[in-house]
């Protein structure tokens, strides 16, 4: 299993302090087993690594993030990280908007062949939420890491008929 993931906002290179090695050291111990992490997310040498990983190993990518071309959903380097892998399964809920190359462009060669719950859970929440007959006001509580986000979407949410306080 390949595991791809972003952290922080290293500005599109490599920058220790947004590594992944502390994700790759506390999956290790949450699985029991070793979680090595490559030394980067795309080219040869992480495509060999990804070759040698026998069944129910974990590889971890370092952040995708130390590249330009994630953020600028850039075709080439989605390319690179759909020769790492079969299958394409997006578990990152809280990113799944994003016209990034891990999310976005890397579905022109891996069809995503399923998501996580929370996916399903979140959908259904809103549909309910946002269905006809609801009890005027109705408030949308919006969480996350960064409130400036959420100021934007609370105020689609009112022009679509909510009241978000």
């Amino acid at each position: 299993m390949v595991i791809a993931s972003h952290l922080g906002r290293p500005k599109g290179k490599p920058d220790p302090s947004f590594s992944l090695a502390p994700v790759a050291a506390r999956l290790a111990a949450l699985l029991g087993r070793p979680v090595p992490l490559a030394p980067d997310c795309v080219g040869p040498e992480v495509e060999a690594l990804a070759r040698r990983s026998a069944p129910g190993e974990v590889l971890l990518l370092e952040n995708l993030r130390f590249h330009p071309e994630e953020e600028d959903n850039d075709d080439a380097f989605a390319r690179g990280l759909a020769a790492l892998a079969d299958v394409y399964v997006n578990d990152a809920f809280a990113a799944a908007h994003r016209a990034h190359a891990s999310i976005e462009a890397i579905t022109r060669y891996l069809q995503p062949r399923g998501g996580r719950p929370a996916h399903e859970r979140a959908s259904w929440r809103r549909s309910r939420a946002s269905s006809s007959g609801r009890e005027r006001p109705v408030l949308a509580l919006l969480g996350g890491a960064k409130v400036s986000d959420k100021l934007g979407a609370g105020r689609r949410i009112c022009s679509i008929g909510w009241t978000a306080c």
